[in-house]
């Protein structure tokens, strides 16, 4: 167990494992130049892969999220996965925000952004297996202040309102996909193949059976 960016964390590792990765202080925590986490919860019936796919998914930003992309690119190292993305976003509620972006997963199911625009943001993810078909998803978000406590508030309380109804879009597909091992890709699709690639690492090895 440890305590980490205002966060509890613990490890479980079902043959009794070490950690084998640290999740990384976030300098914003705590700054005063810097809000408090604005933190919700989602259940959502699907596995911790679908929600992780989306950081090689480049097609899904202008069709299902309305979002322009001049740049997108990934890069996958031992235990880290990491999305850039420039573009312009176009928030349901009206405006236009140009944006760069920074996303990083910390092992399979922690995950922090890095974004810069309007507003800048720390956006958190956190997503747990329940069950074998469904995962809790804890996502929060940290804004750089603009003006006083009140209006920090409001201002992450509608950013937190927008990310809730981006990742309810992604819901809506998350839930109702069908797996495929061999996909058909299409342009723009991104590096779907590297991303489950770089992902089965984190899969538990399968228990050996007579005759193995």
């Amino acid at each position: 167990v440890d305590e980490r960016n205002g966060l509890v964390f613990l490890w479980y590792d079902r043959a009794g494992g070490p950690p084998n990765y640290e999740i990384p202080v976030l300098t914003e925590y705590g700054d005063p130049a810097w809000g408090p986490w604005d933190v919700k919860l989602l259940h959502i019936k699907t596995h911790p892969r679908e929600v992780i796919e989306n950081m090689a998914d480049s097609g899904h930003f202008p069709c299902v999220h309305g979002t322009h992309v001049d740049l997108f690119e990934n890069e996958f190292t031992d235990l880290r996965c990491i999305q850039r993305i420039k573009g312009v976003a176009y928030p349901r509620g009206g405006g236009r925000d140009d944006f760069e972006l920074e996303a990083t997963y910390y092992g399979p199911g922690y995950h922090i952004s890095v974004m810069e625009g309007v507003m800048a943001s720390r956006l958190l993810l956190a997503h747990t297996p329940v069950d074998e078909h469904s995962i809790d998803l804890r996502f929060g978000a940290m804004i750089k202040k603009v003006g006083d406590e009140a209006k920090t508030k409001l201002y992450s309380g509608m950013y937190v309102k927008n990310l809730q109804t981006g990742f309810e879009e992604d819901i809506e597909i998350w839930e109702n996909k069908l797996y495929r091992d061999r996909p058909a890709l299409c342009d723009g699709d991104g590096p779907i193949g590297k991303l489950r690639k770089w992902y089965r690492r984190f899969y538990a090895p399968a228990p050996a059976t007579i005759g193995d």
